[in-house]
Protein backbone atom coordinates (compact mmCIF):
# COMPACT_ATOMS: atom_id res chain seq x y z
CA UNK A 1 0.00 0.00 0.00
CA UNK A 2 1.46 3.34 -1.12
CA UNK A 3 1.12 6.36 1.13
CA UNK A 4 2.87 9.62 1.95
CA UNK A 5 3.72 11.41 5.18
CA UNK A 6 5.20 14.74 6.21
CA UNK A 7 8.32 13.59 8.00
CA UNK A 8 11.95 14.55 8.35
CA UNK A 9 13.11 13.18 11.67
CA UNK A 10 11.87 9.62 11.04
CA UNK A 11 13.25 9.42 7.51
CA UNK A 12 16.24 11.77 7.71
CA UNK A 13 18.88 9.14 6.91
CA UNK A 14 16.97 7.60 4.00
CA UNK A 15 16.14 10.98 2.48
CA UNK A 16 19.70 12.25 2.80
CA UNK A 17 21.22 9.12 1.22
CA UNK A 18 18.81 9.18 -1.71
CA UNK A 19 19.19 12.95 -2.17
CA UNK A 20 22.97 12.68 -2.44
CA UNK A 21 22.84 9.76 -4.87
CA UNK A 22 19.90 10.77 -7.09
CA UNK A 23 20.85 14.33 -8.06
CA UNK A 24 24.03 15.63 -9.69
CA UNK A 25 26.19 17.94 -7.61
CA UNK A 26 25.23 20.93 -9.74
CA UNK A 27 21.58 20.55 -8.70
CA UNK A 28 22.13 19.99 -4.98
CA UNK A 29 22.35 22.42 -2.09
CA UNK A 30 23.84 21.27 1.25
CA UNK A 31 21.36 18.81 2.73
CA UNK A 32 21.44 20.54 6.11
CA UNK A 33 20.32 23.77 4.44
CA UNK A 34 17.55 21.93 2.58
CA UNK A 35 16.32 20.40 5.84
CA UNK A 36 16.48 23.78 7.59
CA UNK A 37 14.02 25.29 5.06
CA UNK A 38 11.29 22.91 6.26
CA UNK A 39 8.65 25.05 7.94
CA UNK A 40 9.97 28.14 6.13
CA UNK A 41 8.14 27.37 2.92
CA UNK A 42 9.90 24.03 2.42
CA UNK A 43 7.90 20.79 2.53
CA UNK A 44 9.54 17.35 2.67
CA UNK A 45 7.19 14.47 1.86
CA UNK A 46 8.23 10.84 2.31
CA UNK A 47 6.71 8.07 0.17
CA UNK A 48 6.33 4.55 1.52
CA UNK A 49 4.85 1.26 0.39
CA UNK A 50 3.96 -1.41 2.93
CA UNK A 51 5.90 0.63 5.48
CA UNK A 52 9.15 0.67 3.47
CA UNK A 53 10.82 3.91 2.34
CA UNK A 54 10.53 4.38 -1.43
CA UNK A 55 11.33 8.03 -2.10
CA UNK A 56 10.70 11.65 -1.26
CA UNK A 57 9.74 15.02 -2.67
CA UNK A 58 10.72 18.54 -1.65
CA UNK A 59 8.37 21.38 -2.57
CA UNK A 60 8.71 25.06 -1.79
CA UNK A 61 5.46 27.02 -1.32
CA UNK A 62 5.26 30.75 -1.95
CA UNK A 63 1.72 32.01 -1.37
CA UNK A 64 -0.60 30.40 -3.95
CA UNK A 65 2.26 28.84 -5.93
CA UNK A 66 4.43 25.82 -5.21
CA UNK A 67 7.74 24.79 -6.76
CA UNK A 68 8.49 21.05 -6.85
CA UNK A 69 12.27 21.17 -6.47
CA UNK A 70 13.17 17.49 -5.94
CA UNK A 71 11.36 14.21 -6.58
CA UNK A 72 13.29 10.94 -6.32
CA UNK A 73 12.78 7.23 -5.71
CA UNK A 74 15.17 4.42 -4.84
CA UNK A 75 16.78 2.92 -7.98
CA UNK A 76 15.06 -0.42 -7.39
CA UNK A 77 11.67 1.26 -6.98
CA UNK A 78 11.60 3.22 -10.23
CA UNK A 79 9.25 2.26 -13.03
CA UNK A 80 6.66 0.87 -10.60
CA UNK A 81 4.18 3.74 -10.72
CA UNK A 82 5.31 5.41 -7.51
CA UNK A 83 6.26 8.60 -9.37
CA UNK A 84 2.77 8.92 -10.85
CA UNK A 85 1.19 8.42 -7.42
CA UNK A 86 3.56 11.00 -5.95
CA UNK A 87 2.61 13.60 -8.56
CA UNK A 88 -1.07 13.01 -7.81
CA UNK A 89 -0.31 13.46 -4.09
CA UNK A 90 1.61 16.69 -4.78
CA UNK A 91 -1.25 18.13 -6.82
CA UNK A 92 -3.67 17.27 -4.02
CA UNK A 93 -1.47 18.83 -1.34
CA UNK A 94 -0.29 21.97 -3.14
CA UNK A 95 -2.95 22.78 -5.72
CA UNK A 96 -3.06 23.49 -9.42
CA UNK A 97 -0.49 26.34 -9.41
CA UNK A 98 2.43 23.97 -8.93
CA UNK A 99 5.38 23.79 -11.27
CA UNK A 100 8.74 22.06 -11.49
CA UNK A 101 11.82 22.09 -13.70
CA UNK A 102 13.84 19.51 -15.60
CA UNK A 103 17.37 19.59 -16.95
CA UNK A 104 17.99 20.85 -20.46
CA UNK A 105 19.78 18.32 -22.71
CA UNK A 106 22.55 20.89 -23.28
CA UNK A 107 23.16 21.28 -19.53
CA UNK A 108 26.03 18.80 -19.72
CA UNK A 109 25.29 17.02 -16.43
CA UNK A 110 22.34 14.88 -17.60
CA UNK A 111 22.19 12.81 -20.78
CA UNK A 112 19.81 13.74 -23.58
CA UNK A 113 18.13 10.33 -23.26
CA UNK A 114 17.44 10.89 -19.54
CA UNK A 115 16.06 14.37 -20.26
CA UNK A 116 13.72 12.93 -22.88
CA UNK A 117 12.63 10.18 -20.48
CA UNK A 118 11.72 12.74 -17.84
CA UNK A 119 9.79 14.80 -20.37
CA UNK A 120 7.75 11.72 -21.35
CA UNK A 121 7.15 10.92 -17.66
CA UNK A 122 5.73 14.36 -16.96
CA UNK A 123 3.61 14.50 -20.11
CA UNK A 124 2.30 10.98 -19.50
CA UNK A 125 1.11 12.18 -16.10
CA UNK A 126 -0.81 15.18 -17.39
CA UNK A 127 1.90 17.82 -17.01
CA UNK A 128 2.74 20.47 -19.60
CA UNK A 129 6.19 21.50 -20.82
CA UNK A 130 5.44 25.05 -22.05
CA UNK A 131 8.81 25.83 -23.62
CA UNK A 132 9.79 28.31 -20.88
CA UNK A 133 13.25 28.51 -19.32
CA UNK A 134 13.87 29.11 -15.61
CA UNK A 135 17.16 29.81 -13.87
CA UNK A 136 17.67 28.10 -10.50
CA UNK A 137 20.90 28.15 -8.47
CA UNK A 138 22.78 29.45 -11.49
CA UNK A 139 21.62 26.82 -14.00
CA UNK A 140 19.00 26.93 -16.78
CA UNK A 141 16.11 24.45 -16.73
CA UNK A 142 12.94 23.75 -18.71
CA UNK A 143 9.78 24.68 -16.79
CA UNK A 144 7.02 22.10 -16.27
CA UNK A 145 3.45 22.89 -15.19
CA UNK A 146 1.93 20.18 -13.00
CA UNK A 147 -1.55 21.67 -13.33
CA UNK A 148 -2.73 25.07 -14.55
CA UNK A 149 -0.48 27.44 -16.52
CA UNK A 150 1.77 29.62 -14.33
CA UNK A 151 3.12 32.89 -15.72
CA UNK A 152 6.86 33.13 -16.33
CA UNK A 153 7.20 36.09 -13.95
CA UNK A 154 5.33 34.24 -11.19
CA UNK A 155 7.55 31.17 -11.53
CA UNK A 156 10.67 33.34 -11.48
CA UNK A 157 9.41 35.09 -8.33
CA UNK A 158 8.80 31.79 -6.53
CA UNK A 159 12.22 30.42 -7.53
CA UNK A 160 13.82 33.64 -6.27
CA UNK A 161 11.99 33.35 -2.94
CA UNK A 162 13.11 29.73 -2.65
CA UNK A 163 16.74 30.72 -3.16
CA UNK A 164 16.39 33.46 -0.55
CA UNK A 165 14.94 30.89 1.89
CA UNK A 166 18.03 28.73 1.28
CA UNK A 167 20.31 31.59 2.28
CA UNK A 168 18.27 32.40 5.39
CA UNK A 169 18.12 28.73 6.44
CA UNK A 170 21.84 28.38 5.99
CA UNK A 171 22.36 31.02 8.64
CA UNK A 172 21.82 28.53 11.47
CA UNK A 173 22.49 25.20 9.76
CA UNK A 174 20.30 23.53 12.40
CA UNK A 175 18.93 20.05 11.72
CA UNK A 176 16.88 17.68 13.86
CA UNK A 177 16.96 13.93 13.22
CA UNK A 178 15.77 10.80 15.03
CA UNK A 179 18.50 8.47 16.31
CA UNK A 180 18.56 4.68 16.32
CA UNK A 181 19.97 2.44 19.07
CA UNK A 182 23.60 1.44 18.68
CA UNK A 183 24.59 4.38 16.48
CA UNK A 184 27.12 7.13 17.05
CA UNK A 185 24.24 9.63 16.96
CA UNK A 186 22.55 7.76 19.84
CA UNK A 187 25.83 7.79 21.79
CA UNK A 188 26.20 11.54 21.28
CA UNK A 189 22.61 12.18 22.37
CA UNK A 190 22.98 9.97 25.45
CA UNK A 191 26.13 11.77 26.54
CA UNK A 192 24.37 15.15 26.37
CA UNK A 193 21.25 13.70 28.00
CA UNK A 194 23.26 12.48 31.01
CA UNK A 195 25.01 15.83 31.45
CA UNK A 196 21.93 18.06 31.06
CA UNK A 197 19.56 19.43 33.68
CA UNK A 198 22.29 19.66 36.29
CA UNK A 199 22.48 15.89 36.62
CA UNK A 200 19.05 15.71 38.26
CA UNK A 201 17.07 12.49 38.16
CA UNK A 202 15.44 11.91 34.78
CA UNK A 203 13.53 9.19 32.95
CA UNK A 204 16.10 6.62 31.75
CA UNK A 205 17.45 7.48 28.32
CA UNK A 206 16.80 3.92 27.10
CA UNK A 207 13.06 4.33 27.67
CA UNK A 208 12.89 7.13 25.10
CA UNK A 209 15.29 5.40 22.75
CA UNK A 210 13.22 2.20 22.77
CA UNK A 211 9.67 3.47 23.17
CA UNK A 212 9.62 7.20 22.54
CA UNK A 213 11.73 9.30 20.20
CA UNK A 214 15.21 10.75 20.72
CA UNK A 215 16.30 13.38 18.23
CA UNK A 216 19.78 14.75 17.79
CA UNK A 217 20.14 18.49 17.25
CA UNK A 218 23.04 19.33 14.96
CA UNK A 219 24.54 22.61 13.79
CA UNK A 220 26.30 22.28 10.44
CA UNK A 221 26.67 18.55 11.12
CA UNK A 222 28.05 18.95 14.65
CA UNK A 223 26.07 17.51 17.63
CA UNK A 224 24.64 20.47 19.56
CA UNK A 225 21.79 19.08 21.67
CA UNK A 226 18.95 16.59 21.90
CA UNK A 227 15.19 16.29 22.28
CA UNK A 228 13.45 13.37 24.06
CA UNK A 229 9.71 12.92 23.48
CA UNK A 230 6.77 10.54 23.60
CA UNK A 231 3.38 10.91 21.89
CA UNK A 232 -0.17 9.72 22.52
CA UNK A 233 -3.65 10.68 21.31
CA UNK A 234 -2.57 13.75 19.35
CA UNK A 235 -0.17 15.11 21.98
CA UNK A 236 3.63 15.17 21.85
CA UNK A 237 5.20 15.45 25.30
CA UNK A 238 8.78 16.76 25.41
CA UNK A 239 10.01 16.30 28.99
CA UNK A 240 13.63 17.02 28.10
CA UNK A 241 15.23 19.20 25.44
CA UNK A 242 18.63 20.84 25.77
CA UNK A 243 21.31 22.61 23.74
CA UNK A 244 24.96 22.50 24.74
CA UNK A 245 26.27 25.69 26.30
CA UNK A 246 28.66 26.56 23.48
CA UNK A 247 25.72 26.69 21.03
CA UNK A 248 23.44 28.81 23.20
CA UNK A 249 22.57 32.36 22.24
CA UNK A 250 22.62 31.50 18.54
CA UNK A 251 18.94 30.66 18.05
CA UNK A 252 19.60 26.91 18.01
CA UNK A 253 16.97 26.05 20.64
CA UNK A 254 14.28 28.16 18.92
CA UNK A 255 15.12 26.75 15.49
CA UNK A 256 15.09 23.18 16.84
CA UNK A 257 11.70 23.74 18.41
CA UNK A 258 10.38 25.19 15.16
CA UNK A 259 11.63 22.13 13.28
CA UNK A 260 10.04 19.84 15.86
CA UNK A 261 6.67 21.54 15.44
CA UNK A 262 6.91 21.36 11.65
CA UNK A 263 7.51 17.62 12.00
CA UNK A 264 4.33 17.25 14.08
CA UNK A 265 1.85 19.72 12.56
CA UNK A 266 -1.20 17.79 13.75
CA UNK A 267 -0.02 17.22 17.33
CA UNK A 268 -0.10 19.51 20.34
CA UNK A 269 3.44 19.96 21.64
CA UNK A 270 3.78 20.01 25.45
CA UNK A 271 6.95 21.23 27.19
CA UNK A 272 7.78 20.93 30.89
CA UNK A 273 9.82 23.83 32.29
CA UNK A 274 10.28 23.70 36.05
CA UNK A 275 7.43 25.15 38.11
CA UNK A 276 7.88 28.31 40.23
CA UNK A 277 9.54 27.70 43.57
CA UNK A 278 11.16 24.40 42.63
CA UNK A 279 14.67 25.82 42.56
CA UNK A 280 14.95 29.54 43.22
CA UNK A 281 18.39 29.61 41.61
CA UNK A 282 16.76 28.74 38.28
CA UNK A 283 13.87 31.19 38.35
CA UNK A 284 15.50 33.91 36.24
CA UNK A 285 16.40 31.25 33.66
CA UNK A 286 12.85 29.91 33.82
CA UNK A 287 11.27 33.31 33.16
CA UNK A 288 13.59 33.96 30.23
CA UNK A 289 12.64 30.57 28.80
CA UNK A 290 8.90 31.25 29.18
CA UNK A 291 9.32 34.59 27.44
CA UNK A 292 11.13 32.93 24.56
CA UNK A 293 8.51 30.17 24.32
CA UNK A 294 5.73 32.76 24.30
CA UNK A 295 7.36 34.43 21.28
CA UNK A 296 7.34 31.02 19.57
CA UNK A 297 3.60 30.54 20.11
CA UNK A 298 3.63 28.55 23.37
CA UNK A 299 1.46 29.40 26.37
CA UNK A 300 1.85 28.69 30.08
CA UNK A 301 -1.29 26.72 30.98
CA UNK A 302 -0.90 27.61 34.69
CA UNK A 303 -1.06 23.95 35.64
CA UNK A 304 1.55 21.91 37.49
CA UNK A 305 2.64 18.39 36.70
CA UNK A 306 4.71 16.19 39.01
CA UNK A 307 7.37 13.89 37.52
CA UNK A 308 9.90 11.89 39.52
CA UNK A 309 9.19 13.96 42.63
CA UNK A 310 9.73 17.31 40.92
CA UNK A 311 7.09 19.87 39.86
CA UNK A 312 6.90 21.17 36.31
CA UNK A 313 4.66 23.65 34.50
CA UNK A 314 2.52 22.67 31.51
CA UNK A 315 3.47 24.83 28.52
CA UNK A 316 2.03 24.02 25.08
CA UNK A 317 1.42 25.42 21.61
CA UNK A 318 -2.26 24.47 21.72
CA UNK A 319 -4.69 23.76 24.56
CA UNK A 320 -3.36 21.00 26.85
CA UNK A 321 -3.25 19.99 30.51
CA UNK A 322 -1.60 17.61 32.92
CA UNK A 323 -3.99 14.78 31.97
CA UNK A 324 -2.67 14.96 28.40
CA UNK A 325 0.92 14.83 29.64
CA UNK A 326 0.05 11.88 31.85
CA UNK A 327 -1.46 9.94 28.92
CA UNK A 328 1.81 10.33 27.02
CA UNK A 329 3.86 9.10 29.97
CA UNK A 330 1.48 6.22 30.58
CA UNK A 331 2.34 5.01 27.10
CA UNK A 332 6.00 5.13 28.02
CA UNK A 333 5.32 3.30 31.29
CA UNK A 334 3.13 0.72 29.60
CA UNK A 335 5.79 -0.17 27.07
CA UNK A 336 8.61 -0.29 29.55
CA UNK A 337 8.58 0.08 33.30
CA UNK A 338 11.15 2.81 33.34
CA UNK A 339 9.51 5.45 35.54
Amino acid sequence: MFFSRVSLSEDYGNIRELYLSAFPEQERIPFGVLAATVGRGGNLITYLSDGAFKGFSFTYTDGPRSFLVYLAFNPGDRGKGYGSEALADIRKRFGKDTFTVMEKPESGFTSAALCEGRRRFYERNGCTVPGMTLKSDGYLFDAVWLGAPVAQADMESTVSDYEAAQKNAGGTGVTLSAVSPGTSAADAAEKMYSASYGGMRKIPFEAFLSNGTVMLIEVSGEPAGYCASVSADGFLLVPYMAVEERFRGRGVFSESLRLLRSEHPDETVILLPEAPGVDERLQSTRYRLLKRLSALGFEDRMERYSLLGRDYQIVSDKEAGKDDAERCLRRLRRRRKAI
